[in-house]
């Protein structure tokens, strides 16, 4: 009975270790900022200024600064204005043809269809093709 017992307690123990919740790093405008969102953005390969960022400390600056713009183009309305809403929709679209849209697969399609068309096409007729 002793060691069940015991067992239960020891995975218990680990099992709330590990399910620990993410800390807060700081908050930024009344807004909790965690640590697995801070390290996503430290390491996203895309940020802006990757050359100017060179150590966290550099960063934390330029995450702040960026989290306040956000904070007042939200309080000022720009984030429903329908400039920004049509550009995000098209930043989306892109983003989203670039999951989903294998390229290098698509030039070799197309190359294939050029080549195969040369050879099989009869001068009367006349083929169109549609590449997304």
């Amino acid at each position: 009975m002793k060691k069940p017992l015991s067992l239960l307690i020891t995975c218990l123990a680990v099992g709330s270790l590990v399910a620990q919740q993410d800390p807060v790093l700081m908050c930024i405008n009344g807004q909790n900022v965690t640590r697995s969102e801070f390290e996503y953005a430290y390491n996203n390969p895309d940020h802006p200024h990757e050359e100017e960022c060179k150590t966290v400390f550099d960063f934390v600056d330029y995450y702040v600064n960026a989290k306040l713009k956000i904070a007042q183009a939200q309080e000022a309305g720009m984030d429903t204005a329908i400039v920004f809403r049509e550009k995000a929709a098209t930043y989306r679209m892109d983003l989203l043809k670039s999951y989903f849209i294998d390229s290098k697969q698509q030039e070799a399609t197309a190359i294939r269809l050029h080549d195969q068309m040369k050879t099989e096409v009869d001068g009367a007729q006349v083929h169109l093709l549609q590449i997304f």
